[in-house]
């Protein structure tokens, strides 16, 4: 079955069994695992990351390498069953979502996150969101949520739509507050780079608080760790989905695009700050998910000495360089094996 909301139809988040979507397999084990991992793949180029993101896991995360790891599909991006799933033994889910919302940018991952939420009720501790254009390099123990936690995450890499901490809160996000119902005691500061002004941070020995800036709370969709029994991703889904299309959002995103591209993050934003207190908000360490195509924009402090150091980094287009490699050194067994598979 499928409900209607703001004029489509889309995947219903809290539906009776069975749920609707196809998996290529079931799951091998019954105990509750630590983690899952889990991310979404819209099309082909997702799907060739979502399964390097998957054989780097395998190949490096420890502890944790038999995890699960789900990739979620939409039902409508005709993507062939890749040979790897089993090979890397990974539970593939197709999910339903309407043509019109799977054209939004990022609304399928959005409502692919409120369904792997759902679904990893009782199945996991904890649930690990990831973009699928990131690589994970050593064990991601640090990566879990300590006792009074509900939400691991970081802040965006860059302000650009976010609101300034030492500002009024402009329109917009006074908007997508009243939208979620956010308390101001819930509100604090988050630390990120300016905005591209032409040039990037100085380089210079200061800490690296002197040359961010701080912001209302602003976070990066790209690795989100929760417990599923919160149902924190499903709530973002189901704001996403009732807001995105609102009326008095049209001007905004006729103002700046940024709004329409980052409008799912500005409702993440909104949904954690009205359903947890930030005491239950742990904030990771950039070496959580280290953001590799920004590499030289951060400051110096900021700048990793050696990408073994990080326990996922975020890649996007770093790797188009065929000079990548001069930029940050790699030590073995990582570099290797991006030699071999990128």
């Amino acid at each position: 079955p499928l409900t209607q909301v703001s004029g489509l139809f889309v995947s219903q988040l809290c539906l009776p069994e069975p749920f609707p979507l196809e998996s290529s397999f079931q799951n091998k084990e019954t105990n509750v695992q630590t983690f899952i991992f889990s991310c979404q793949a819209a099309n082909q180029k997702e799907l060739r990351e979502a399964l390097l993101l998957a054989r780097s896991i395998r190949t490096f995360a420890g502890p944790h390498a038999a995890s699960p790891i789900w990739i979620f599909t939409p039902a409508d991006a005709a993507l062939p069953e890749p040979p790897e799933l089993e090979e890397l033994d990974i539970l593939w889910h197709r999910y339903r979502i309407d043509p019109v919302a799977l054209a939004f940018l990022f609304a399928p991952k959005t409502v692919a996150a409120g369904i792997a939420e759902q679904v990893s009720v009782g199945e996991c501790q904890q649930l690990v969101w990831l973009d699928p254009n990131i690589i994970l390099t050593q064990d991601p123990s640090p990566l879990a949520l300590p006792a009074g936690k509900s939400l691991a995450c970081r802040p965006v890499d860059h302000c650009l739509i976010g609101a300034p901490w030492d500002q009024p809160l402009d329109d917009f996000w006074k908007l997508i507050y009243a939208f979620c119902g956010v308390l101001e005691d819930n509100l604090y500061p988050v630390y990120t780079l300016p905005n591209k002004s032409g040039e990037a941070p100085s380089a210079s020995p200061e800490s690296v608080a002197q040359q961010l800036i701080a912001i209302h709370p602003y976070y990066n969709a790209g690795l989100l760790v929760v417990r599923p029994e919160r149902g924190l991703l499903q709530a973002w889904s189901s704001a996403f989905l009732a807001h995105y299309q609102h009326p008095d959002l049209h001007p905004f995103y006729a103002q700046n695009p940024l709004y329409a591209v980052f409008i799912h993050q500005a409702l993440l934003a909104a949904v954690i700050l009205s359903r947890l207190s930030p005491n239950e908000i742990h904030e990771l360490p950039l070496i959580a998910n280290y953001p590799l195509h920004l590499y030289t924009q951060f400051p110096s402090a900021s700048r990793l000495p050696r990408l073994n150091e990080a326990i996922l980094f975020r890649y996007e287009d770093f790797f188009a360089d065929a000079d990548w490699s001069s930029l940050i050194a790699v030590e073995e067994p990582l570099k290797s094996w991006l030699t071999d598979n990128i």
